[in-house]
């Protein structure tokens, strides 16, 4: 069997294993929900958990899984940390454009807290939608799934990664924000050949999301969203400010894109499943 095949065909199984995972733990627990309330951190750390878990020790089982070359040499810390300084304004740039462009087309603009207004709430939710999430999904996504993606080049793995990491989201706004934010993460992971600038940088965005959303509950609006504006504008001036760092460091290879890797996934009837539980997921 053609390598590219098989690993593309393992890395598409496997957000397709995660997508259909949590599509079924929520509909168990919608189903429990009705004669029971479950608080919202532990249904999101239910879903997260079994979702990114086994497809990675399903992937893991695999012999011969290809990771990055071991003759590859790491950044040095302090430039993976210029990179997850970059990561991190770039997502916070884009989740705040993001954010903008979402209020003006929707009827609904209000932010809101998804467990209560206190600290001990917000503190579980920053473990479930924050810290989990940030965890569990890089493991996945950048920890497995891209690797497997290697083969088809590296412009190939980060994208077609990001693509496959935005459909485990709902909405079109949270789609398109993932996938951009995949790209970056994916990026980084190119470049640093590391995971834990990934998951910091992950942990960092969600982290922000939830503080606005809890001074938005628990303090008032007007903070709220004098919070919102500086941290995006200042995510735009720190990421024009990082662009000459990025330029100098990025691999030309990331910007490569051959046909072959994208002929070989548009061929894999696995693809077509994904997508349409992912549109299923939607709908539902």
């Amino acid at each position: 069997m053609n390598i590219l095949k098989k690993n593309t065909d393992s890395a598409v199984i496997a957000a397709a294993l995660s997508l259909m995972l949590g599509a079924a733990v929520q509909t168990i627990l919608l189903f429990v929900g009705r004669v029971n309330y479950i608080p919202d951190f532990i249904r999101l750390s239910v879903v997260t958990i079994p979702a990114m878990l086994i497809p990675v020790l399903l992937i893991g089982k695999q012999k011969n899984t290809p990771v990055y070359s071991v003759h590859e040499k790491k950044l040095s810390p302090a430039k993976s940390i210029l990179f997850i300084i970059s990561g991190f304004a770039v997502c916070t740039a884009l989740n705040f454009l993001f954010s903008l462009l979402r209020s003006l087309l929707s009827a609904n603009n209000s932010a809101s807290a998804a467990e209560g207004n206190d600290l001990t709430g917000f503190l579980l939710m920053l473990f479930s939608a924050g810290i989990l999430p940030a965890i569990l999904e890089e493991i996945l996504f950048r920890g497995k799934i891209l690797p497997l993606l290697t083969e088809g080049g590296k412009g190939f793995s980060v994208f077609i990664s990001a693509v496959l990491f935005a459909f485990i989201h709902n909405g079109i706004f949270n789609i398109v924000f993932a996938f951009t934010a995949g790209l970056v993460l994916g990026f980084i992971r190119s470049e640093t050949k590391r995971l834990v600038p990934c998951i910091i940088v992950h942990l960092l965005n969600n982290t922000l999301a939830l503080l606005i959303m809890f001074f938005h509950s628990s303090l008032s609006k007007d903070l709220s969203d004098m919070f919102f504006y500086i941290s995006g504008i200042a995510g735009i001036i720190i990421s024009a400010a990082m662009l000459p760092f990025i330029l100098k460091f990025c691999c030309k290879d990331c910007f490569i894109l051959s046909r072959e890797p994208f002929i070989t996934l548009l061929r894999s009837p696995v693809f077509y499943v994904f997508i349409l539980s992912a549109v299923i997921m939607q709908v539902l």
